[in-house]
């Protein structure tokens, strides 16, 4: 069935097809998913234009509508978010004035698709010179062409019909606005998008800008190829911390504390914005390249986690986060023997009197290694799994005999049990039937079966178990990654 034209679309979506042009367009997107996904992407889209007046520019220059909503449409395959509207207008020396923020307690998108429609109303536009009606026109390129270069354009269109015509409608407005150009934007900040509306060179004309979610992307890819969404955040959480940010935009503490809020919902990107954002103001506290580098092994940005966790060490080189996070980014990455000398380093400060004075409450040094049996056991798991795929066996084996059943463990029992399973203390099944039903235990456990499954040469065994963790919903789950990496790893084997 052949595919109908664009203008078939836009006439179907604005209703002004006849009866049976309309029925056949509803056969043809029956009998056609994506399309008509397609066109339920480029509805959402078409509405923030619906009451629009649109117009060429003054100077007569005529052209058909650039199908502007298949641009909109097919840059990605997002869900339809309720839209949300933000306003922005110039008015001869005054400054632009927002007419209604998104709403702050409003469920945080993961990264959105922005339509903004710059409107132009120059009062003197019917007696401009040719040089001024160019320099207005040069500095909207310039502006959207920076757009590009800071990677923020998805797509640009000029949208052209008789001045003073409503899109989609044969009436005339009784004002002079029309729409100058439509552009789309993907970020993941409601606060930057703000920003580039406001620094449209149309609003200095006395022009306006409307801005329009209309999708809602991905957090981040898989490393098998699947999107990755956040969640909403039902507590209010985001909302709280970011009013209190609000206050002090600038403050490093409130900025780590607005990007913790964002971990519960699984918005890790814009938690990267936030450490990203007080870096500027505090380039050499490590804390800010941890917590960014352990949201970005999240968001398999694998790399980049490694540089910022090896910055973080460079800065705090007793801090045992900091080579846990460290240790296991590189043990993502395939880079086990790395790994197994950063746990190994760890441990050797355990009992480091200069490790011993620097532990505090807001500090965890290396020697929480010898004070605190249960991050002693976490780290000792990773440490065994990267040792042996390392092909360290001797030194793995000597780690483990410091692991004996009944220890007082309490937090990181997953791990602990895990350990028992290498020491034959618990099989496969019962360690795996118990944490079945434990949010992110599976898929800690699960990982450390199947990684010993890989060392022992059972690779049919592993690879079930690594398909079966690969595909929780708990994606940012430490065990799902590293089984992601594996499988993408066995892939190109």
């Amino acid at each position: 069935m052949t595919r109908p034209t664009d203008e078939t679309l836009l006439a179907f979506l604005e209703e002004t097809l006849d009866d049976e042009a309309r029925a056949k367009v509803a056969e043809q997107l029956e009998a056609d998913p994506e399309l008509a996904a397609e066109l339920e992407r480029a509805a959402a889209a078409l509405e923030a234009l619906r009451s629009a007046p649109v117009a060429t520019p003054a100077d007569g220059r005529h052209g058909r509508i650039t199908p502007w909503w298949v641009a909109v449409a097919s840059v990605t395959t997002l869900a339809i978010a309720i839209p949300t509207t933000l306003h922005l207008a110039g008015e001869s020396e005054r400054l632009p004035v927002l007419d209604g923020l998104p709403d702050s307690n409003a469920a945080e998108p993961s990264g959105s698709e922005f339509v903004l429609v710059l409107r132009n109303s120059w009062t003197d536009d019917g007696q401009l010179e040719p040089d001024e009606r160019q320099k207005r026109e040069d500095e909207l390129a310039e502006w959207t062409s920076q757009l590009a270069a800071d990677g923020l354009l998805v797509s640009a269109s000029d949208l052209a019909l008789e001045r003073g015509m409503r899109f989609g409608s044969s009436e005339t407005a009784e004002d002079a606005h029309y729409i100058a150009a439509v552009i789309t934007l993907r970020t993941d900040d409601d606060q930057a998008v703000t920003e580039i509306a406001r620094s449209s060179p149309n609003l200095g004309y006395g022009g306006s800008v409307t801005v329009r979610r209309v999708g809602v992307a991905p957090q981040a890819t898989s490393l098998l190829g699947e999107e990755l969404y956040a969640r909403e955040d039902s507590t209010g959480e985001i909302a709280a911390a970011d009013a209190v940010l609000a206050q002090a935009p600038d403050d490093v503490e409130l900025l780590l504390a607005a990007g913790r809020a964002r971990w519960g919902s699984w918005q890790y990107r814009q938690a990267v914005a936030m450490y990203t954002r007080a870096m500027d103001v505090a380039p050499d506290d490590w804390r800010l390249y941890m917590a960014r580098g352990n949201r970005r092994f999240a968001l398999r940005e694998i790399d980049g986690s490694i540089a910022d966790l090896e910055r973080a060490r460079e800065l705090a080189p007793l801090n045992y986060d900091v080579a846990y996070y460290l240790g296991f980014a590189y043990f993502l990455d395939g880079r086990f023997e790395y790994a197994a000398d950063e746990y190994m380093r760890c441990f050797k400060l355990a009992d480091d009197p200069t490790s011993k004075a620097a532990q505090a409450y807001d500090f965890r040094s290396c020697s929480q290694i010898a004070d605190d049996v249960g991050w002693r056991i976490a780290i000792t798991d990773w440490a065994i799994r990267a040792l042996r795929r390392a092909a360290r066996h001797d030194e793995a084996m000597e780690l483990l005999d410091t692991v004996t059943p009944g220890m007082p463990v309490e937090a990181y029992r997953n791990y602990y049990n895990t350990l028992l399973f290498y020491k034959g203390h618990i099989t496969a099944e019962e360690l795996l039937s118990v944490s079945k039903n434990d949010p992110y235990d599976f898929e800690t456990v699960a990982y450390g079966v199947a990684n010993w499954y890989l060392i022992e040469g059972e690779t049919d065994r592993a690879v079930e178990l690594l398909e079966e963790i690969a595909a929780s919903p708990r994606w940012p789950a430490y065990g799902r990654i590293a089984a992601e990496a594996e499988l993408a790893r066995l892939t190109l084997q």
